[in-house]
């Protein structure tokens, strides 16, 4: 299978060896490079977009996951509320 993003990995490789190192360096040239390849620069794009959608649509995924957790423990809360008020109503006329 063909990595999704080994373009962004080869920019990134020749920029790294091309300017010994330098973070600096290494980034203004992906910008040059991608200034001058349209296509590399559409390919590239193309890329961050599925991956933010990849992002967002896990995110959100969490995000539902984690509201159907806090409804079901708020549940389990007031049932245990309501069963500790029946209880202590139950006491209380028994004690009458």
């Amino acid at each position: 299978m063909n990595d999704a993003y080994e373009p962004v990995r080869n920019l990134v490789r020749k920029a790294l060896l091309d300017s010994g190192g330098d973070w600096n360096t290494a980034e203004r040239f992906c910008h040059r490079r991608l200034a001058e390849d349209p296509v590399l620069r559409e390919q590239i794009a193309q890329i961050c977009v599925e991956w933010v959608i990849r992002n967002v649509i896990t995110a959100e995924g969490r995000r539902q996951q984690q509201h159907e957790a806090d409804r079901l423990r708020e549940m389990r809360e007031t049932v245990d509320r309501d069963r500790e008020i029946k209880q202590t109503v139950d006491e209380f006329l028994k004690g009458l």
